[in-house]
């Protein structure tokens, strides 16, 4: 009985908070710094001279629970659908030309500043071969080609085995020096990379003691960026490996 009036108190107040959220451009960014993807799609089809087509995609994909945030991104961006999907996430779309715009403009006033602006700026580079009809061509397409393959996870198998000649393009350089300065791009980013952890521990002298921790995760690429956010929030510690980088408040 305790447990499910707690609850209620809980959800009361999260509910109470998200009436009460006014969308910022910068939690938006900082939001798509974590979860957001650009995709480019490649696909076979006879009703195009070169015998495949091509569209984008931004898409952010979460658990329903916080559909509002999309809903809300939805919203203040004026574009774009939500598809909810059987495994219980629900996915923001935008994929027509026009409304790509939209969202190319908005990062271009309100930038990433994580690696993943690379990515932006690739997809933004076909999206303008795509805007001009380049990409009915064979050269325009092939530009195309080399741009995916330095997005993400690349060509897939088929397209490699189709077009093996293709050199993907160099990365743009992105930045190191990038910093945070901005309060609701942190916001943005914590909602979509942020855990909030409570650890019981038992000491030798049968004491429990109780340990708060913040934690955000990335990978080792935004070393730099996370030990800005320690000089940001006056705060914190930042821990390296291999792959990723950490950054901790206990």
């Amino acid at each position: 009985m305790h447990k499910r009036y707690l609850t209620s108190i809980i959800e009361n107040m999260v509910n109470q908070d998200v009436l009460k959220f006014t969308m910022n451009p910068w939690f938006i960014t900082g939001f798509s710094d974590g979860e957001a993807s650009f995709i480019v799609y490649v696909q076979k089809s006879k009703n195009v001279k070169i015998g495949w087509v091509t569209w984008l995609a931004f898409e952010i994909n979460i658990m329903k629970k916080d559909l509002s945030i999309l809903e809300s991104i939805m919203s203040y961006l004026g574009v774009g659908k939500i598809y909810h999907k059987s495994n219980g996430s629900c996915v923001y779309n935008v994929r027509s030309i026009e409304e790509i715009s939209v969202i190319i403009a908005h990062f271009d006033k309100y930038p990433l500043i994580t690696q993943k602006h690379a990515d932006f700026l690739l997809f933004k580079a076909v999206f303008e071969i795509i805007k001009n009809k380049d990409h009915l061509t064979e050269k325009g397409f092939h530009r195309v080609l080399a741009l995916k393959a330095s997005i993400n996870k690349g060509l897939s198998a088929e397209l490699t085995k189709a077009f093996p000649n293709i050199i993907p393009v160099v990365r743009p350089q992105f930045s190191c020096d990038s910093k945070v300065t901005e309060p609701n791009w942190l916001a943005g980013f914590t909602t979509a990379e942020g855990c909030f952890l409570v650890r019981v521990m038992n000491k030798p002298n049968n004491n429990t003691h109780v340990l708060l921790q913040f934690k955000l995760c990335q990978h080792i690429r935004d070393e730099k960026l996370f030990r800005s956010i320690v000089d940001f929030l006056g705060c914190g510690r930042v821990y390296t490996n291999k792959r990723s980088v950490d950054f901790f408040y206990y």
